[in-house]
Order: structure tokens, then C-alpha cells, then sequence
């Protein structure tokens, strides 16, 4: 292959020396030390950082020229640092080499160690140092050293960097793990010295499929590679804890998924070049909610807002605030409903129905989180997102600092030098099965009540269906030595009722009864609100005759009218009293037709839109041809 070679052929030496016991005896091999054997290892005092160079005069390989044939020249190989780094991947080399090549591990040493007598010479100062074939070909265990000071370690096959092996760039950078024709492939390990890394699958010397890339105090991602870049599902986490799970395309949020801010909000939503775009839903820390339409982080168009305190808005948007006609709506005795069904009054829009199920089905194929507690609840939410169970998996992905947890661990595998290709052979699942076991930790502190750093005001949700006790906590809530039944809080509606049940001497209270009717009104506006689609309504059917004035009620009162830049204008029409002072009545009947009439005229008219779009580009498209035959 036109390599010049200082050299005999080593290939038949090499078996007879390995063959000889004396010989390993003699030179301690049979121990793989390097005590008491004669070797060309220079000393020296200073810091060695390099692997070979030139000494008293200047090569004409620093020029780049070829080494002629029987030249002498005085490079030295730092041998001494080499063989350190042999010895640091020695267990990796003997357990990933193919077989033939972990016998020749110790033989390689030897080549090192007698450069002077193995040294090959490539053109543009390039060294090799190991075995050849008949062709005079690398071929087996070597290394290769660049004038800039790489080091490639490992194996060759016909002339090329082929198999598995070390590769230590001139910034003290590493890979280490498969190669194929020169480049990356398979599975491999890329190290930074400031602890960056990228642990997974390589294709030509970029990223693919599955891996783990972690920028030192920046980012972690978890997810799959295609040409290296990140397209597929992925997670994204970043040191000041925020989080990204869905899909990406092109290193960019794309399409459907999650972001978790600060811990301080979710977005569920459609995405595009990182931005906002589509539909989405939005909920608070403090229990406030939006679902809506989105372009370029702005909400735009008809979007429903809830405030915690029961106060809802429906109407139009424009550059995130309120603009145009709206439906404002009061719930009176919000408190004593949220006490009845003891969780907060919340909305389980419909709308992002496709986002949520994509979200759960990716986390369950890439086994983020594949074991116990966890597990079981996304078990429970995978066929039924609209629940409190789905928004309490939220709100515990978004209360854990997953960053810390993850570079915490970095660095403990770092100190504990469990950075080697056999620890981190299969890191993906590693990581995913450490990631569970803290979720499941912080899960059983919540539910247990024996974790006072998880905050109240963060998990203010209760899962609908409680987990296996015995799973929890072997803790029991004991009062006059026998188990104490759980008790719901019931409102505090005047003239509450309760039924007992005799335990022992202890009365205990079950239930709140529920007068006929208390709540009905409530939920069934919150029905309608999680399975209206936004997308057939716009600003002109926001009016008097909108479906949400029939939920009006003794604990409901929905009003009309008119925001400008966020700001109330003027009250149009209050079923709680109308502009004339008389209260209002409504038709409950004539405003659900009215309803599919006006959502009847606005599928109508995309249709419309869509049929007129492909007519023209059929338009479009026959002037074209007719173009392109007349000019051929």
C-alpha cells in the first residue's frame, strides 16, 4: 500500500516469541508487568505530552515528505505514556479484541517497547507501530501516530482502521470502542476532558440511533440520532431544570411534546423550530390552565384560560393577551366543589389528546422509565390521559432536578473510573434504570408522606387509585392499636350528612352524601369544555347564543364581552343579570343546535378554502407541464 518499512516481517517472530516460556518468563510477561525488561523507554523528568517526536534536528517529515528507505532518523515514541494507556484499557482490549487479537495484546507491548526495530513510516509524518501481513499491510494490533499528536490504539484489518480500539485526539479528547474502514461505527464512547460525553451508536463517525450525550454543565439528551443529528423521540434536560420529551427533528423541538419549565409550568403542545406552533395546553404550578392556538410562541385565536380561583375565560387572542370578543365564566362555590371531589377543579382538554398519547407511547418504547412505581402509573394512564393520574405523572417529571441526578452520577462514575467501554457498553439502559429508581423514590417519599423536601404546593394533585401499600411503605396508620380506614374531606355545605360504620368503639366517617344535583351543573361544564375542538370555532361565534351560556346556573354565571390588548372594554350581555336589569333566560335547546349550525358552517367553509387551494395547484401544476413541452 506504498508504506515505507523499517522493519522485518514480524508476523512469524511474533508466535515464536509468544510460544517460548522462557522468554515470557524471562521478560515478565507471563505476569503482563514490564519489570526487568530491556526496552527503548526513555526517561525523563519533565512532563511527557507527547507520543513521539523528532530530537537535534528537524525531519523532512515535518515537511510532510517520505521517510526514503534505510534513512536513520532520531524519532522517539513516548512509550512510557502509551503503555499507561494500554494498561488504563487493558481489561476492555482483552474482553472486545476478537480472540485472535487479545493473545496478541502482550505481544503488542513488546512492539512498542522495541519501536525502533517495528517502526513504519506513512507519508505526511504519520507512524505505525505493530503488526503487518504478507503484503506489508497493517494488519492485527498496532498504533498510529499523527504529526498533531493522535494516537490510535487497537486493531487493523487489510491496511484499514477495522475492529475495536482507543483513539486519543491531541486535546486529550477519547473514543473508544468500534471502528469500520477508518471511521466510527457501531457501538462507541466519546469522553471531553471537561466530562462531556456520547455514549450510544455510530454510523461513519456520526452519531445514530440510540445514545446519551452530556454537555458539562449545560444539557443531558436521551433519545436516538440520525447523521448526528437529534431527530426522532428524545429528552432534553437542562442543568437550570427545565425539560424537553417528544419529538425533534433536525436538533429542533418539532411536532408533538412536553416541556417542562422551571418547575414552574408544562407546556403540551405542537411544536416547530423550538417554538410554539399549534395547538396547546398550557398548566401553572398554581393550578392555572390554557389551551389554545399558537404561532411562534404567541397565543393567536380562540383559546379558553382558567384561573384557580374558578374564574374562566373563552374568547379570541392576539399576541399572547386577550383581544376581541370573549365568554367570561364565574363558578360560585368552587372551594366546596374542589373539597367534595378532593382535588383541584382542572380541565382535561381533549384537544391534546394525540400529543399525550404520543408522549406516553415513546416513553414506554424507549424505557425511560421501565421499573417499579412509575412504571405501574404509566400503566395506568397509558389507555386514559384525561385523568388526574396523567397531570400527577407531570407534575412528578417536572418536581425531580433529573439534571442533578444525572450529572451527580457522571461524576460518581467518573471518580469511581467507571468510565471504561465494558461499564458503559449498554449506558442507555443504565441510565433510564437509574432515572426509574429515583422517580420511584420520590413517588413513595409523596405518597408515604416521609419526604419533607417534596413540596405540597407542588403535588397538589392526588392519583385517583392509591398504589399497592405494601409497595409504599410499611408504615400503617394505627389509632387504639387497629388500622384506621382513609377519609375522604367532604365540602363544607351546610347541612352535610355522613354515614358511619362501627369499627370496635371507633366511628368512622366514610362519605360525604351528596345532596341531588349539588355539582351537576359544574360537570357538566367542565364535559363541555374538555371536549370542545377549537380548531371549527372562531371570533364570530363567540356571542350570546354560544353553547356555554345554556350552562348557566345557580353556581354559574357567564358573561359576554369585549377585550382590547388584554384589557376589558365592556360587559355586552351577564346571564346573572342582563343590561336591562332583568335576568336573563336561555333556551338551553335553541343554543345546542345553534351550536352545530354555526360549527356545521365553518367545516363547511375549510372545505371550501381546501378545494379552492387544490384547484389552483392543479392550475399550477398543467401551465407548467404546458410550459415544459412547448420549450422542449
Amino acid at each position: 500500500m506504498g508504506n515505507k518499512c523499517s522493519c522485518i516481517e514480524i508476523s512469524n517472530e511474533k508466535y515464536k516469541c509468544l510460544q517460548d516460556e522462557g522468554y515470557l518468563k524471562t521478560h515478565g510477561f507471563q505476569s503482563m508487568g514490564l519489570e526487568g525488561l530491556e526496552t527503548n523507554i526513555i526517561e525523563s523528568n519533565e512532563e511527557d505530552d507527547y507520543f513521539y517526536r523528532y530530537e537535534n534536528k528537524k525531519s523532512g517529515i515535518d515537511q510532510g515528505e517520505e521517510m526514503k528507505e534505510n534513512e536513520t532518523t532520531d524519532c522517539i515514541v513516548n512509550v512510557k505514556r502509551i503503555l499507561n494507556y494500554i494498561k488504563e484499557y487493558e481489561s476492555d482490549f482483552l474482553l472486545f479484541f476478537n480472540e485472535k487479537n487479545s493473545t496478541s495484546l502482550i505481544f503488542l507491548k513488546y512492539i512498542i517497547m522495541n519501536y525502533i526495530t517495528y517502526i513504519m513510516y506513512i507519508d505526511t509524518g504519520v507512524i505505525y507501530i505493530g503488526e503487518i501481513n504478507e503484503n506489508n499491510e497493517k494488519n492485527g494490533l498496532g498504533i498510529i501516530i499523527t504529526p498533531d499528536q493522535c494516537i490510535y490504539i487497537g486493531e487493523f484489518d487489510n491496511d484499514k482502521i477495522t475492529g475495536f480500539g482507543l483513539y486519543i485526539h491531541y486535546s486529550k479528547s477519547k473514543y473508544i470502542g468500534y471502528w469500520k474502514y477508518g471511521k466510527a461505527n457501531s457501538y462507541g464512547i466519546f469522553i471531553h476532558p471537561d466530562g462531556t460525553f456520547y455514549k450510544g451508536l455510530w454510523l461513519n463517525d456520526k452519531q445514530n440511533k440510540k445514545g446519551i450525550e452530556y454537555v458539562n454543565n449545560n444539557y443531558i439528551f436521551l433519545g436516538n440520532y440520525v447523521k448526528g443529528e437529534k431527530n426522532g423521540f428524545g429528552a432534553f434536560i437542562w442543568k437550570n431544570e427545565s425539560i424537553y420529551i417528544g419529538h425533534i427533528k433536525n436538533n429542533f423541538f418539532n411536532k408533538r411534546g412536553i416541556y417542562f419549565l422551571n418547575k414552574n409550568k408544562i407546556y403540551i403542545s405542537k411544536w416547530k423550530y423550538n417554538c410554539l406552533h399549534g395547538k396547546c395546553e398550557i398548566f401553572w404550578i398554581d393550578k392555572r390552565q390554557y389551551l389554545g392556538h399558537h404561532i411562534n410562541n404567541n397565543k393567536q385565536g380562540i383559546g379558553i384560560y382558567k384561573w384557580n380561583d374558578g374564574r374562566i375565560y373563552f374568547g379570541n387572542w392576539s399576541n399572547n393577551k386577550q383581544d376581541g370578543h370573549g365568554i367570561f365564566i364565574i363558578i360560585k362555590n368552587f372551594k366546596n366543589y374542589e373539597n367534595y371531589i378532593n382535588n383541584p377543579f382542572f380541565l382535561f382538554f381533549k384537544n391534546t389528546q394525540k400529543i399525550k398519547k404520543y408522549f406516553l407511547l415513546n416513553i414506554k418504547k424507549e424505557e425511560f422509565l421501565h421499573t417499579g412505581q412509575i412504571n405501574q402509573l404509566l400503566q395506568k394512564i397509558e389507555n386514559n390521559c384525561h385523568s388526574y393520574n396523567f397531570y400527577y405523572f407531570l407534575l412528578t417529571l417536572l418536581h425531580i432536578n433529573y439534571y442533578e441526578l444525572c450529572s451527580s452520577y457522571f461524576e460518581f462514575l467518573r471518580i469511581k473510573k467507571l468510565n471504561n467501554f465494558k461499564y458503559n457498553f449498554e449506558f442507555y439502559r443504565k441510565i433510564n434504570t437509574h432515572i426509574s429508581s429515583a422517580t420511584n423514590e420520590y413517588i413513595i417519599g409523596n405518597l408515604s408522606g416521609d419526604n419533607p423536601q417534596i413540596s405540597n404546593s407542588i403535588f397538589w394533585l392526588n392519583p385517583e387509585e392509591k398504589f399497592n401499600k405494601d409497595e409504599l411503605t410499611d408504615k400503617k396508620k394505627i389509632k387504639n392499636g387497629e388500622a384506621m380506614k382513609q377519609v375522604r374531606v367532604a365540602s363544607n355545605f351546610e347541612n352535610i350528612t355522613y354515614t358511619y360504620e362501627k369499627e370496635g368503639n371507633t366511628t368512622v366517617p366514610l362519605r360525604y352524601e351528596q345532596n341531588e344535583n349539588d355539582f351537576e351543573d359544574i360537570e357538566n361544564l367542565k364535559n363541555y369544555l374538555n371536549s370542545i375542538n377549537l380548531s371549527y370555532i372562531n371570533e364570530n361565534d363567540i356571542n350570546m347564543q354560544h353553547p356555554l351560556f345554556s350552562y348557566a346556573s345557580n353556581n354559574i354565571i357567564v358573561k359576554w364581552g369585549k377585550w382590547k390588548n388584554g384589557e376589558l372594554q365592556n360587559w355586552i350581555y351577564s346571564t346573572e343579570k342582563d343590561l336591562n336589569g332583568e335576568n336573563a333566560q336561555m333556551n338551553p335547546d335553541q343554543i345546542m343546535e345553534y351550536s352545530e349550525e354555526i360549527i356545521g358552517k365553518n367545516i363547511k367553509k375549510k372545505k371550501k378554502k381546501k378545494k379552492k387551494k387544490k384547484k389552483k395547484n392543479q392550475i399550477f401544476f398543467s401551465i407548467t407541464i404546458t410550459i415544459l413541452l412547448i420549450t422542449s
